[in-house]
């Protein structure tokens, strides 16, 4: 995370991942492998003061597996540039400094947005990068590539609302759509 905000883990914590791998082409790929890296760096007595640590909330325009699995759908038939829009609506348990958010969308996907209810403030909006080339369920934008992460350092409050906005091109339907953002904050 950004500066001196951290995710703390603690030595007996379990970690568990589910990776969502969608194709950037048209062709099949064998051997596909996945990397990333992480940054790790070991509480001691020199630097247990140094970090934040912030606490990662999860939005989901479905209600959270709420027995979807974060996945909707859809319909399309709409005419070339309508959209569709899925909100949902969360209010935050505690006080606290938002730090970071990232979301997820499908293919089809024109923008994931988090807005503050109370000034409209347009909070986060992760918008998607394509990859030219069409894709057979999108020709107008092609492969979904990669989505914006926004930095933030902004207050947020008990018992604020926030909602949570998952945009997709409607002219063609998206079976399994997903609308998710997940936010960190640093609550004192």
């Amino acid at each position: 995370l950004p500066g001196d905000y951290a995710y703390r883990v603690d030595a007996g914590d379990l970690w568990g991942a589910m990776f969502h791998v969608h194709t950037s082409g048209p062709a099949a790929v064998d051997g596909v492998y996945l990397q990333y890296e992480m940054t790790y760096e070991r509480i001691t007595s020199a630097n247990a003061n140094s970090f934040k640590y912030t606490s990662p909330y999860f939005f989901d325009v479905t209600g959270c597996w709420e027995n979807s699995a974060s996945e909707y759908d859809v319909p399309g038939g709409g005419a070339a540039g309508s959209e569709h829009v899925l909100p949902r609506q969360y209010t935050m348990p505690r006080n606290g400094t938002a730090v970071f958010a990232g979301g997820h969308l499908h293919a089809g996907g024109v923008d994931l947005s988090l807005t503050r209810d109370g000034t409209g403030e347009d909070y986060c909006t992760a918008v998607p990068e394509y990859t030219p080339g069409g894709h057979p369920a999108h020709p107008r934008l092609g492969y979904l590539d990669d989505i914006d992460a926004c930095p933030i350092h902004s207050r947020v409050n008990a018992g604020e609302r926030f909602t949570l906005r998952s945009t997709y091109d409607n002219q063609y339907p998206v079976a399994k759509a997903m609308g998710i953002m997940l936010m960190h904050v640093y609550e004192p």
